[in-house]
């Protein structure tokens, strides 16, 4: 009897094990689809407000040293990112482009100007810093200067509403990680549950509650472990997926992102099984044996 015993209750010992590393790698994968998202999130704000530009359109005539010293302090002004130059000709060409027409037909001179394209450090991308921007070039080259244009108040409703997005995102965030670790504790707890009475036995016959915990804390932490892998591994795959719709975005995240969320999602898988584990073994370590039942 107790030999066919023994087999069947491996079996189930097994199938609980697997059973709880497939949960928990579910909960992982929405963990790192969750650090995914704040870290896209984070990075698409980058990405618009970086296309907030400053265009400073220069007069006819101005020669080359007084081109450069432009360029240089347009470069040299704190949050610039980039700083382009679009001579005349090529601002006809891009003319051509957007309107399909070509005015050299009616026309005997260029009328539009070289320009100075600004881009901004994301963090600098306000209206504010714009503003300082076009009254220190206006001191220094006022007469060299046709105009600024600046998209002032676009620059004011994108940050408004970004910072909004952000804390939205933020709040969601925390509670969704909040339901995380209280999905990954309840996997645990229902695993541990299955062998109460195996750690009521053995502290029945004298184990200390250190040895107790070791075999289930070690098995548990190498199951988050595994547990983690593998979402890694189809979070990796589904990243992929992702980068082969919209490369040029996935670039600018670079390699450490991904990694960071990599190494949150393996980490929290460890910290959380062993954790709710020694929680969970405690807490039948101070039942009552009636109690367990």
């Amino acid at each position: 009897m107790s030999e066919e015993f023994e087999p069947g209750r491996k079996k189930k010992l097994k199938l609980a094990h697997i059973s709880t590393v497939i949960s928990i790698t579910l909960v992982l994968f929405m963990a790192g689809l969750l650090a995914g998202i704040v870290v896209f999130a984070e990075e698409l704000s980058n990405y618009v407000k970086e296309k907030f530009t400053v265009e400073i359109f220069l007069e006819d005539g101005i020669n080359e040293q007084t081109l450069a010293d432009i360029k240089t302090s347009l470069e040299t002004f704190p949050g610039v990112k980039s700083v382009t130059y679009t001579d005349k000709e090529q601002a006809r060409q891009i003319y051509m482009e957007l309107f399909n027409d070509d005015f050299s037909d009616i026309l005997d001179e260029n009328p539009l100007y070289a320009s100075y394209t600004v881009i901004f450090e994301a963090e600098s991308a306000t209206s504010t810093v714009a503003q300082n921007l076009e009254n220190t070039v206006k001191e220094e080259y006022g007469n060299d200067i046709v105009e600024v244009f600046k998209k002032k108040e676009l620059m004011e409703e994108a940050n408004n509403n970004l910072e909004k997005i952000g804390v939205v995102i933020s709040v969601v965030s925390v509670l969704l990680l909040f339901i995380v670790i209280a999905l990954i504790n309840n996997t645990i707890r229902l695993a541990i549950y299955s062998q109460r009475f195996t750690i009521k036995t053995m502290q029945l016959v004298g184990a200390t509650p250190g040895f107790i915990r070791r075999p289930f804390v070690i098995g548990s932490v190498l199951r988050g472990l595994l547990s983690g892998l593998i979402a890694s591994v189809l979070l990796a795959l589904l990243g992929l997926r992702i980068y082969e719709r919209f490369p040029e975005f996935v670039e600018r995240l670079g390699i450490w992102k991904p990694a960071g969320i990599i190494i949150f999602v393996i980490a929290l898988g460890v910290f959380i099984s062993g954790f709710s584990t020694r929680l969970a073994v405690n807490r039948f370590l101070r039942k009552n044996t009636g109690d367990l039942y």
